[in-house]
């Protein structure tokens, strides 16, 4: 016998069972006419139900695009731009030639909405069958704040289809742990109630008959009636316990009632840990109305349980759908998993002792909501001065010092004091308010060593003080404590582990490396494994100074990172975090001239931690983090893995020495590879800002040649470009070369720039005050038209060449009132001179 039942992600199509969902989606597919809603509660093959639609109704004619909406965009238009991208990167050899096409549509700024519209319309005019669009996990939109715009949307690409016939070949699939009218935020706009609701309910017997024969299993029918008897279909319990089944059989066990009781009993009703039980009973903990509807159905007392909460029992896995005609808990394993027993030994959980328990696990936000319900009830003043500093450090933790202080800032009179006042002070630090440090002083010049608070407070003055001297001594007091019943020890090893790291940072600023080097291995030895990656990164850089060999530290790192399967730290005690914005400090200290140790980190990060590739270099390519050496690396070695906008980023960063200090060289490469891609690539404000930022500075250094060259550069890049921003920076850009051509004496030149940018300013309609407002466009049209010989030349437009002016016949006006007429290379000299002026 072969094992059939592995722990498959999805369920593949020689196992999986088709319900009267699967026929009822398919009808919805099949019709095209309204979208359709499958509403389940989790770990009821939600997921499984989709993909073996996609699996079996997707043909030459029919695309079915999948997309799990759960990895959140942070704003509407990447939110569409993600739909439309997967349809074209899943379908590249139907869509790939019309991209150029999407991109233009991109780059004319226009609303999501229609830039959403425009796309799809193209896409459709591409492929003459239908697409079917399933969004999964449509419920995370919730958090976000466009998520009506989602809903509008799709609601107005079915009643558009009498403007564009296109439309009656898409169609929506959308699925979710949440009733579709409680997706709209915004009442007073249409809920999204067009949908056709799919209910995804447990196997009927028939349907466990059909898994069970699937599956292969070697058991009784008796068995087999027996596993429908206590889990009644649920499709997650029933592989489950049917893979326990097939564990034993595989060993040579005989399976009989007894033997399922058994597996049943070991694997849901003794520590409740496995789905879905841990997800019910978790839900059901945080929720009082569900937990009395609960208690009404054990006492079959469910007159008054209204609709809406009938729905949310289905939701979350409690009742079928058929909620209406017999309102049971759905088998026998979640009814005794939530028996009343247990829910009345829930009601006094929700205590101090329970919120403290939240607080010490780290769920800051669940211990905030029941610490502030205690302190409402709470009469006494210990237990409420308890609560009340217990909040403050829950939000101390989260990062939200200005709730934190105010919380703090009362006068305890209890045991809480010093703590409280301790944190207050270093609340008031991350604010960067000076009383917090001075409060601290104080603090520690009291002395008092028996709290892990008065070492925390020790610390934070050794880190906070210049005097690298009284540092070290404030460090030396913690790592001098012994362990004593006063002080968790697992918090003092942390204590005492920060303190180690910072006395071999000031040893390396005093220059002292032994020390430095010294002080950093003890840490390590304490160290716990969030925190080892920065210890050996604080190692490889101090010997990177001292010149010594550092591939044995950057492999035992990226060694360490892989073998322990670390994943990104929450911790932010040191100055440097293993996590996802420290990336490229990480990246760049194991780079090398031997790779090995990078392409390593490389390859575990973005398959492990990240989406993949593209979205780890994007991550070490941020602006803030400015690493020339990482963009070299990048640029040589894994160019093969740089698309458009990554390598543009790499040449800005190369070109960035600091913001007051461009290289030029590096500058060239930038424009030229924006020039080369102009027609895949949408310029950003930021870049027009870095390239005004470039051509200024070869100003502010007199480098005027660079400027007349850049600026040519500048300009016949931006004739490609058609918007506001390329406006205003090509007036500048023309202002720049003007500048240069007049510091170098280009008299004929300077005039030609100066009055291409007079009309450049006159082009620009709406000001952008970032780049160009009023008064500075005033400020260079003065500048411009105030010097002589600019002033003197009208004959010069935006339309003369060199050849041309030089031939043609004017009438010159001297300044001894003579009054010539003559070709102009005849009177230029004397004009640019200031002897005479064009009068005709």
């Amino acid at each position: 016998m072969e094992r059939i039942l592995k722990n498959y992600t999805t369920i593949p199509d020689h196992l999986y069972v088709e319900r009267q969902a699967d026929y009822q989606l398919k009808n919805i597919i099949d019709e095209m006419q309204r979208p359709g809603y499958v509403l389940v509660a989790r770990q009821m093959g939600k997921t499984n139900l989709l993909l073996n639609a996609k699996r079996n109704l997707e043909s030459s004619k029919r695309l079915i695009i999948y997309i799990d909406l759960s990895n959140l965009y942070e704003n509407e238009v990447d939110c569409y731009r993600n739909i439309i991208d997967t349809i074209i990167e899943l379908n590249e050899n139907i869509f790939l030639e019309i991209t150029p096409n999407i991109d233009q549509i991109r780059g004319k700024n226009t609303p999501p909405h229609n830039e959403y519209l425009r796309s799809l319309l193209l896409i459709l005019q591409k492929f003459d069958g239908d697409i079917v669009i399933i969004l999964d996990e449509i419920d995370a939109l919730k958090s976000k704040t466009y998520s009506d715009n989602i809903f509008a949307q799709i609601r107005s690409n079915y009643f558009s289809r009498t403007n564009y016939s296109e439309l009656e070949r898409l169609t929506y699939i959308l699925s979710g742990v949440i009733e579709p009218t409680e997706l709209i935020k915004d009442k007073n706009k249409s809920p999204f109630n067009i949908g056709e609701k799919i209910y995804l309910d447990d196997f009927s017997f028939e349907e466990h008959n059909t898994f069970i024969y699937k599956s292969k299993l070697q058991i009784s029918n008796e068995c087999s009636d027996h596993i429908f008897e206590w889990i009644n279909g649920n499709p997650r319990m029933t592989f489950d316990i049917c893979s326990e089944i097939e564990k034993s059989l595989l060993k040579g066990n005989q399976i009989t009632n007894e033997i399922v009781d058994e597996l049943i009993h070991n694997k849901y009703l003794i520590a409740f840990d496995v789905a879905p039980v841990d997800h019910i009973r978790e839900l059901i903990k945080n929720d009082e109305e569900l937990r009395e509807a609960i208690k009404c159905i054990q006492s079959n007392k469910t007159v008054h349980i209204t609709d809406e909460i009938k729905r949310k029992l289905y939701l979350f896995g409690i009742i079928s759908s058929d909620f209406n005609s017999n309102l049971s808990i759905k088998n026998r394993i979640i009814s005794y998993t939530t028996n009343i027993e247990w829910l009345n030994s829930l009601e006094n959980e929700i205590s101090y002792a329970n919120a403290i328990s939240k607080y010490s696990h780290g769920f800051y936000h669940e211990a905030i909501g029941t610490f502030e319900a205690l302190l409402k009830e709470n009469n006494s003043v210990l237990i409420s001065e308890q609560i009340r500093y217990h909040i403050a450090l829950c939000y101390y933790h989260l990062g939200d010092f200005e709730t934190a202080i105010e919380y703090l800032d009362y006068e305890f009179q209890t045991d809480v004091e010093f703590d409280s006042r301790v944190f207050l002070a270093l609340s008031e630090i991350k604010i960067g308010n000076i009383n917090g440090l001075k409060t601290l002083e104080e603090i520690v010049s009291n002395g008092n060593t028996n709290s892990i608070t008065f070492l925390m407070a020790i610390l934070n003055v050794a880190i906070n003080t210049p005097d690298g001297k009284k540092a070290l001594d404030f460090l030396d007091l913690i790592t001098a404590v012994n362990d004593n019943i006063y002080i968790n020890s697992k918090e003092l090893q942390e204590l005492k582990t920060l303190s180690h790291f910072f006395k071999s940072n000031i040893y390396e600023k005093q220059e002292q490396w032994d020390e430095s080097i010294n002080e950093n291995n003890i840490a390590l030895s304490l160290s716990t494994a969030d925190v080892r990656p920065i210890l050996l990164l604080n190692k490889i850089n101090i010997l990177k100074i001292l010149g010594r060999d550092t591939n044995d530290t950057k492999q035992e790192l990226v060694n360490f990172i892989v073998s322990e399967r670390l994943n990104f730290s929450e911790q932010n005690y040191y100055p440097v975090s293993f996590n996802r914005i420290n990336l490229p400090v990480f990246f760049n200290g194991v780079l090398g001239s031997d790779t090995t140790a990078f392409d390593i980190l490389f390859t575990y990060i973005s398959t492990n931690l990240l989406k993949g590739e593209k979205e780890c270099i994007d991550l070490l390519l941020k602006e803030e983090n400015n690493i020339p050496e990482l963009c070299e690396y990048l640029l040589s070695d894994k160019r093969d893995k740089l698309d458009t906008s990554q390598s543009i980023a790499i040449y800005r960063i190369l070109s960035s020495r600091s913001s007051q200090d461009i290289d030029i060289v590096k500058f060239k490469l930038y424009i030229d590879e924006i020039s080369v891609n102009i027609k895949d690539y949408i310029l950003q404000e930021s870049d027009y800002m870095f390239i005004l930022n470039a051509l200024f500075q070869t100003i502010h250094k007199k480098n005027f040649k660079n400027a007349i060259t850049y600026s040519e550069e500048v300009l016949t890049l931006l004739r490609q470009v058609e918007n506001n921003f390329s406006t205003h920076v090509s007036a500048l850009a023309q202002y720049i070369k003007f500048i240069g051509e007049l510091q170098l004496n280009f008299k004929i030149q300077a005039v030609e720039s100066a009055n291409k940018t007079l009309v450049q300013l006159d082009n620009i309609k709406e000001f952008i005050p970032e780049i160009i407002d009023v008064s500075l466009a005033a400020s260079i049209r003065d500048q411009v038209t105030n010097i002589p010989f600019v002033r003197n030349n009208k004959i010069v437009n935006q339309n003369n060449n060199q050849s041309t002016l030089r031939n043609q016949i004017v009438t010159a006006k001297y300044n001894t009132g003579k009054i010539i007429k003559s070709k102009f290379k005849h009177i230029e000299k004397d004009l640019l001179d200031g002897k005479c002026i064009i009068i005709e």
